[in-house]
């Protein structure tokens, strides 16, 4: 056997699974077809079973003054304008709603397996499970990934009409002269429940890129550095100054038990994770209890 033919052999042996999966797309039975079809009727309103649950609408009010105070100040009819309202779209919603086709190819490859007289072969079983566990694997872990963007101020996973080009593709595509015959004024329902996010971008001067800059990402980062900075010492400086300057026994216990809770809150805000709360928690609540322990003796 020559050496070309050895490393071909050698480069097919080693050659992942996962390679073979994806060479052909996976051909959507009747049942994927008809589970997408309620899911995607499951997902729409309840008021308005026209509207799907993963759109909702978008208002340029200010983001942290509440609608009844621009009521009072405006007047309701300024808020009813449907030039001050537009569309968004929630694609880590459309994930969702993806997942279910893949749990639903899982559950019939596995009563295949279960319960066929030939145990699933004539389905094809022993070649589909492996790559449709793999791709519902990847698929949460996606929706994991996702998840770490939604409590930013720009969501790549949110398409917004608060942004120039987004308003563009869906004014493109849902507009009233667009594929999808949609406008804003026949949504007048959800105009109460609208988000609100501030000035839209009006120019390609105002316009960011999906994720944001990079220069962005330094400031936002240098920002939140600084302010864990200063919270950390508010937390350590404030205690110390009020136990060190009154000696009063219950006072000390107050003010500890009061900065713990108060920390502790902040660290559920500013977390992700129980271990991480508990962690930072605790190990705070060690600083203040050794402190009190050192002024008390």
């Amino acid at each position: 056997m020559s050496d070309q033919d050895q490393n071909s052999q050698h480069e097919k042996a080693a050659m992942s699974p996962c390679h073979c999966s994806h060479a052909r797309p996976t051909e959507l039975s009747d049942f994927d077809l008809e589970l997408w079809e309620r899911t995607v009727k499951d997902c729409r309103y309840p008021d308005n079973e026209s509207m799907p649950g993963f759109m909702n609408l978008v208002t340029n009010r200010h983001r942290f003054v509440p609608r009844w105070l621009e009521t009072l100040v405006y007047g309701e009819g300024v808020l009813d304008d449907t030039k001050n309202y537009g569309f968004s779209l929630n694609l880590a919603d459309v994930h969702r709603m993806y997942l279910r086709i893949l749990q639903g190819r899982l559950i019939r490859l596995a009563l295949s397996a279960g319960f066929d007289p030939d145990f699933g072969v004539g389905e094809g079983v022993l070649t589909e499970l492996g790559p449709a566990m793999r791709d519902y694997v990847q698929a949460l872990r996606d929706l994991d990934y996702m998840g770490r963007f939604s409590r930013e101020r720009h969501d790549p996973f949110v398409v917004s009409s608060e942004r120039d080009q987004d308003k563009w593709a869906l004014d493109k595509l849902i507009g009233i002269e667009a594929k999808h015959k949609l406008g804003v004024h026949q949504c007048r329902w959800l105009m109460r429940n609208a988000k609100a996010v501030g000035t839209w971008e009006v120019d390609k001067n105002d316009m960011r890129p999906i994720g944001g800059t990079r220069g962005e990402a330094f400031t936002r980062a240098w920002e939140t550095r600084t302010l864990g900075a200063l919270v950390a010492a508010a937390f350590l400086l404030g205690p110390m100054w009020a136990l060190v300057l009154n000696q009063d026994i219950y006072l000390h216990l107050g003010v500890t038990t009061g900065c713990i809770v108060a920390f502790g809150l902040v660290m559920v805000v500013a977390l992700k994770t129980l271990d991480a709360v508990f962690a930072s928690t605790l190990a705070y609540a060690a600083v203040l209890t050794v402190l009190v322990g050192n002024l008390a003796s």
